[in-house]
């Protein structure tokens, strides 16, 4: 199979899938091993770099994914306009960056984090796919352990959790209650 064979392939698997393909799926779909697959795929992400495509393909965690040129975001949300729903709370915000950067992390610590109850912020950031359950702490009781999704990531315009603005930019008082 040639190069632009693979290009192809891995558009229509990408497309048709319409979420993360993992690295893995797409090399046994493909019969490649993943050295391969990396090469194909920055060339394939480098051809649909320039500003006017409209369709764009981006790794993300252990995978790849099309998505929309943002440039086209006012045309393609107009699809979607009756679905939108508002956006986060400042709550929400909050609770979702006590998550992000404590990775698993239970209720009761974001409460104590935030000084509030979570309950309410934690079910629409669920309901929105921002975040999962990520199993439950070995302690009394057994909280849940809340985690983000990688449709955090895609929201966020992020590849991996790592790509999250480093605690060392924050202000003194931040870093304080994101490190609590």
């Amino acid at each position: 199979m040639n190069v632009n064979e693979l290009k192809e392939i891995i558009k229509a698997t990408l497309f048709a899938y319409g979420d993360i393909v993992a690295k893995k799926k797409l090399c046994d779909i493909l019969q490649i091993d993943e050295k391969q697959l990396r090469v194909v795929m920055a060339s394939l992400i480098e051809q649909g770099q320039p500003t006017n495509k409209g369709i764009l393909i981006k790794e993300i965690n252990d995978g790849y994914q099309m998505y929309t040129n943002p440039e086209y975001y006012d045309y393609v949300r107009k699809l979607f306009e009756r679905n939108t729903s508002k956006t986060l709370s400042q709550a929400a915000y909050e609770t979702l960056a006590v998550v992000a950067y404590n990775k698993n992390v239970t209720r009761a610590k974001i409460e104590s984090v935030r000084g509030v109850s979570a309950g309410s912020t934690l079910n629409t950031l669920l309901d929105k796919g921002f975040i999962e359950e990520a199993g439950r702490l070995e302690a009394p009781g057994r909280p849940v352990l809340y985690r983000t999704t990688s449709e955090f990531l895609k929201a966020f315009d992020l590849h991996t959790p790592a790509d999250l603005f480093p605690i060392e930019t924050f202000s003194e008082e931040k870093k304080e209650v994101l490190e609590e």
